[in-house]
């Protein structure tokens, strides 16, 4: 999701104040940034200059700094500065004698995003490289210095074999308000009995290369609208339009003002305009194998029922592990659980029922458990090597 947060409120909306909802707001106080000297466990989080602002960045890094400030004590989380400009200044600034105390202080651990370094320097503490999905990294050409951190065991088996490594999985998108709750979303929107439903897929799944794969399936069920909404990535360009209400434009304007919101809130205002959502497989073959899924749960955190696309490994054994019974297939394959599933027609057909919506919205109300930031948060600093508290 887009991270661009507080926004300016255009004059037009500001004049209209009075006739906007105002947006919730839960203010939750981060303690104070620890100093690096002061820190018990410090870490640096980095990446190349290409991709420091990448999604993969802002969710391993900046956004796991952001929990650490609430969460983990005296945790010091260096980010947003590539590891040539932080090499190149450092040296710079050594060189001319101007190193001050804190920068002398080394780290516990380093962790390069999709990247790594080609040199160990004390500095860097334990080395660590967030593979995500870095699929063509050889082997052989990751440092041995350098420990992984991937998110399936099966990437590690089948790719990085003479490396040790530790499954991290990705948290949920949400917004700042949302996901510094320990316990349930900020709101479940009530599932009720309706003569027509409304279901749809954010995020198109087409294979520019095969159109016989992926992108949205054709619905032929009655009584079931589906919007396929194949939008780019920046919700600021088309929330509006597809909100359609007469204060929609002011309202985005205001949440993406307000830090505790953000573009997270505009995608669950987008989720819970509809009865559920359909979660298409990432039809690319290395993500269908070794990929995660995040896409899903996000959407689950939103309250909204979900129903999955299952394909491949992955996602298999997603639904296994949690016996999520929300699940369709549209393509056999030899091997697989997918004769067992229902067909999209078949699904839709039974997201009709309430019952069936309301039993998809509690499986995926508890599977999200599992992927909250502080789960994950504190096995990913466990992972690094931190021994210390959590406050949630």
């Amino acid at each position: 999701m887009s991270k661009k947060r507080g926004s300016r409120i255009s004059n037009e909306c500001l004049s209209n104040t009075q006739q906007i909802t105002a947006s919730p707001v839960v203010r939750v106080e981060p303690r104070p940034p620890v100093s690096i000297a002061a820190a018990s466990f410090r870490v640096l989080c980095t990446a190349t200059r290409r991709k420091i602002n990448w999604g993969s960045y802002e969710l391993r890094c900046r956004d796991l700094a952001e929990w650490a400030r609430r969460c983990a004590k005296n945790v010091f989380i260096q980010n947003g500065v590539s590891f040539e400009d932080f090499e190149r200044l450092r040296w710079f600034r050594s060189m001319m004698g101007e190193l001050s105390d804190e920068e002398k202080v080394s780290y516990d651990a380093s962790v390069f995003v999709k990247s790594y370094p080609n040199s160990s320097l004390p500095l860097y503490g334990k080395m660590f490289m967030d593979v995500v999905d870095e699929y063509w990294v050889p082997d052989e050409e990751v440092p041995g210095y350098v420990e992984l951190i991937l998110q399936t065991n099966w990437q590690g088996e089948d790719f990085f074999p003479s490396h040790n490594y530790s499954v991290v999985e990705h948290w949920y998108n949400s917004y700042p308000a949302d996901m510094a709750l320990a316990g349930d979303p900020i709101e479940v929107p009530s599932i009720t009995e309706k003569s027509k439903i409304k279901i749809a897929t954010v995020w198109n799944t087409r294979r520019s290369h095969d159109p016989s794969e992926g992108g949205c399936p054709n619905v032929s069920t009655t009584n079931v609208s589906y919007h396929c909404l194949d939008k780019e990535f920046d919700i600021s360009k088309w929330y509006a339009k597809v909100m359609k209400g007469p204060d929609s434009q002011c309202e985005m304007e205001r949440t993406l003002a307000n830090p505790e919101l953000g573009p997270g809130k505009l995608y669950y205002d987008i989720f819970r305009k509809y009865d559920a959502l359909v979660v298409l497989a990432k039809n690319h073959t290395m993500k269908l194998k070794y990929g995660n899924v995040q896409r899903a749960i996000s959407q689950m955190r939103s309250g909204v029922p979900v129903l999955v696309e299952i394909r491949g490994k992955v996602l298999e054994d997603f639904i296994q592990r949690y016996n999520y019974t929300c699940a369709f297939r549209r393509y056999r394959e030899r091997g697989s659980i997918s004769d067992k599933l229902w067909s999209f027609d078949e699904a839709v057909e039974k997201l009709k029922d309430v019952n069936v919506r309301r039993e998809c919205q509690q499986q995926g109300l508890e599977i999200i458990k599992d992927y909250s930031p502080s789960k994950i948060g504190q096995k990913f600093l466990r992972t690094l090597g931190y021994d210390g508290d959590f406050s949630c």
